[in-house]
């Protein structure tokens, strides 16, 4: 990888994470706020329960939302079937979401992210190797 690119991978990581905190210490009261009082009225509202949980795991594509907390929540205020259908629901939308944006944005967004020579690369390996390229590269790719 080249300096460059190691630059661009760190302010990447440096922005999204002063995003992330910006956001916590602007909105954290306010936020843990709202969340003990869903939570005291959480079973008096599963509807609006249903709703949010699954918007919250469906919004996982885009947001650090911890799902198996959030569907263990599900599991717990809204009784195991109707926990599963909210949970199912909900990461069914963000995998919709994740192939749409892929789709639509995802060799723009990663030939600006690691440049078209090593995309290109990625190409000539996924040729060659198919889709354990994928399953390959995963755990490596992550870190």
């Amino acid at each position: 990888m080249s300096n460059r690119n190691a630059y661009r991978w760190l302010l990447m990581c440096i922005a999204i994470l002063a995003v992330i905190l910006i956001l916590f210490f602007l909105f954290g009261d306010r936020i843990e706020i709202w969340t003990d009082s869903f939570l005291r009225a959480a079973s008096d509202q599963s509807g609006l329960v249903a709703i949010v949980l699954g918007l919250l795991l469906a919004s996982d594509i885009l947001l650090p939302v911890p799902s198996s907390m959030v569907s263990t929540a599900a599991g717990f205020f809204l009784g195991f079937m109707s926990g599963f259908i909210t949970s199912l629901a909900g990461m069914i939308v963000s995998c919709l979401a994740g192939f749409w944006l892929g789709a639509k944005f995802g060799r723009l967004i990663a030939s600006r992210l690691v440049g078209n020579n090593e995309l290109k690369r990625l190409e000539e390996l996924s040729h060659r190797f198919g889709n354990w390229v994928i399953v390959v590269s995963r755990p490596i790719l992550r870190y």
